[in-house]
């Protein structure tokens, strides 16, 4: 019975398009639980370390697949609330934006914060996407919709970007590159597992 439940377990996780490189921790798990739950609180249990090892191995194998620097692509899942709230709110942000109420991407004080927590890693993912595009890193910036309407040199860009300096401006460009980055690592998580 228990090569049945780690064989159940086994197709879970590929239903899930999650391919399992740590079969031996799902033998481990099945093997605490007994053939028959004796209760609820036992099945409960059970499901939610299955749970556990399927959320933990998504987010390696994305970590893995993805171009994003892992760090970025961390902080940007804790900042939403973590793991479940990330994965619940994927559709959402690919198909309508993360400036449409996510968790942790609302409030102009905590995008401003995560800006200046992750610049490095923000700006590299800039860098990165603009070689991608063949285009140059401020121009691309200065081409998103919620900066395009400041009508920025791009001197006026760089100096919000790469100074401490603050202006009228400095707040929402600073917002719109931690938009970009929660909607890139929101986009490379929606390519990896649900597109393909």
């Amino acid at each position: 019975m228990k090569t049945k439940t780690i064989t159940k377990i086994k197709e879970m996780i590929i239903q899930e398009k999650i391919y399992n490189s740590d079969s031996g921790r799902i033998e481990e798990i099945a093997d605490k639980f007994p053939e028959e739950y004796t209760n609820d609180q036992e099945y409960v249990s059970f499901q939610k370390q299955i749970s556990d090892l399927v959320m933990s191995t998504a987010l390696n194998l994305f970590k893995k697949e993805s171009y994003i620097n892992n760090n970025l692509i961390q902080t940007v899942i804790d900042q939403i609330g973590g793991y479940n709230d990330f994965i619940c709110s994927v559709a959402d942000i690919v198909n309508y934006g993360i400036n449409t109420g996510v968790i942790g991407f609302t409030w102009t004080s905590d995008t401003v914060q995560f800006f200046q927590d992750n610049k490095r890693d923000i700006l590299d993912l800039i860098k990165e996407t603009s070689e991608q595009i063949g285009i140059d890193a401020l121009e691309m910036i200065n081409s998103f919709q919620c900066i395009k309407k400041l009508k920025l040199s791009t001197w006026e860009l760089s100096e919000i970007i790469f100074s401490d300096k603050k202006n009228d401006n400095s707040d929402m460009v600073k917002n719109c590159l931690t938009w970009f980055a929660g909607e890139e690592v929101a986009r490379s998580f929606y390519d990896i597992f649900i597109e393909n």
